[in-house]
């Protein structure tokens, strides 16, 4: 703002100090003062625009480098749900892997247990309280002679 309010009136200046000096004669001190005052006006608004320029470029980067902070942060963050997902499916995958080795061992280890103990029922009582497929299993197991 300040910077605005300065180069206007250096404008200003500039514009006033060249109006003035067409009425001096041209090879008079009083011209050359002017002359002078009037390069030393516009190298200092040249300056300030320059330093304005500037700003502007620093406050761009400034802005870009934010956005691309923006969007490293997004990536990351993304990545970390992705992450998180991948665990959390794992953990799943570990339980379902799990159940099934279970169901693996367990049901012949039941099976057996169960086809025993009915073997030993059948010996001791002479009949077997189960179905054909259970008869065909204690078959196989006890084949009779």
């Amino acid at each position: 703002m300040e910077k605005d309010k300065l180069i206007k009136t250096f404008d200003e200046e500039i514009s006033s100090g060249i109006s003035a000096i067409q009425n001096v004669e041209i090879n008079t001190d009083a011209y050359g003062k002017a002359v002078d005052n009037i390069a030393v006006l516009t190298e200092k608004t040249i300056k300030l625009k320059e330093l304005e320029v500037k700003q502007m470029q620093l406050e761009m980067e400034k802005s870009r480098h934010d956005e691309e902070l923006r969007i490293e942060r997004m990536r990351a963050e993304a990545e970390i749900d992705k992450q998180q997902a991948e665990t959390k499916s794992r953990k799943w995958d570990k339980w379902i892997d799990r159940g099934i080795k279970i169901l693996e061992i367990g049901v012949p280890v039941v099976t057996v247990i169960w086809g025993t103990h009915y073997t030993f029922k059948y010996e001791s009582e002479g009949y077997m309280p189960t179905t054909l497929l259970g008869k065909g299993f204690v078959n196989k197991l006890l084949p009779k002679k």
